[in-house]
């Protein structure tokens, strides 16, 4: 949590500092504000740190995690604060849905889903303002996931939300009527998203998960 405080306070000043851009506040055209709608195609991997009781040793024998793909959907808003930098708060639902495969001693193997469906919000800062320069830009920032438990396998047991740190590249796309953003990105869950005490979850000493895809933006 120190570490979220911290990054907000620093993307805070940025953004003051941002908005005394006098030259790009005459600008003229420069709109205050886009929004609209975001999609994109992912992946998503677990990556484990296994430490296994001797009780789940008694009952698996192995365990892996699987690659998952899948899709999200939102809505995306886009701030100019200068010529150089803008915000880029959004709202998504995720649907990856990556498995932890359990091979029990004995008996035929387990297919879990893990933290398939979850509810995202990124904030992003944009770099080069790409809809502004209509050049290839970048953007860092990071985005709390909310675990939606509906799709999930009843073990082993995710946290109810995680946090995220994102980074990519942006290019401004001539579509035709509106403004368009393709992202291509990679997200990282530092934190442990493990959160019970069943076999399933004892198998673990943490999970965390990586995130690719390409994300278009219709602004």
């Amino acid at each position: 949590m120190k570490y979220l405080i911290t990054g907000s306070l620093l993307l805070l000043g940025v953004c003051l500092w941002a908005q005394d851009d006098d030259a790009y506040e005459e600008e003229e055209g420069a709109k205050g504000m886009y929004w609209g709608f975001t999609l994109s195609v992912e992946t998503g991997i677990l990556s484990g740190e296994e430490n296994p009781t001797f009780q789940t040793r008694d009952v698996f024998k192995e365990v892996e995690t699987t690659l998952g793909f899948g899709v999200s959907a939102g809505l995306s808003t886009y701030i100019p604060l200068s010529s150089f930098l803008a915000l880029r708060p959004q709202a998504v639902i995720s649907i990856i849905p990556t498995q932890m495969r359990y091979d029990r001693v004995g008996f035929e193997r387990e297919f879990k889903f893990f933290y398939p469906l979850t509810a995202d919000i990124p904030i992003h800062l944009m770099i080069n303002n790409p809809l502004q320069s209509e050049k290839l830009g970048g953007f860092v920032g990071g985005a709390i996931e909310f675990n939606i438990p509906g799709m999930e396998s009843a073990d082993p047991t995710g946290t109810e939300y995680n946090l995220r740190i994102d980074g990519g590249l942006t290019l401004p796309l001539n579509l035709g009527h509106g403004d368009y953003l393709l992202d291509f990105f990679y997200g990282y869950s530092p934190s442990n998203l493990i959160g019970g005490d069943t076999v399933y979850d004892l198998w673990w000493r943490s999970v965390t998960r990586h995130r690719t895809g390409v994300r278009l933006h219709l602004l």
